[in-house]
């Protein structure tokens, strides 16, 4: 997961932490690959095409996806989900 620095800081996320990413649909645990200083402010970014099995307790990112269409015309909405960011090692 890619972080902006400020976030970093704020949150207490340095690299390699354990880290919880959630919504209502779900939780998944990634680790923080990187505190990226060009990156937007409240912006997180998960790299990478990898199977549930790949992430711990076997929910992958797209577990915090809705399926139902996007506004205004419908379509995918993985570039735009709100999600909780919390440490947890």
């Amino acid at each position: 997961m890619l972080i902006a620095e400020a976030d970093a800081i704020h949150l207490g996320i340095a690299d390699g932490d354990r880290v919880a990413l959630s919504n209502d649909l779900g939780r998944v645990i990634v680790h923080a690959k990187r505190v990226a200083s060009g990156q937007a402010p409240g912006t997180v970014v998960v790299e990478g095409l990898w199977s549930n099995h790949a992430f711990e307790g076997g929910l992958g990112i797209n577990t915090l996806v809705s399926d139902e269409p996007g506004w205004p015309a419908g379509g995918g909405i993985f570039h735009d989900t709100a999600v909780a960011i919390d440490r947890i090692g």
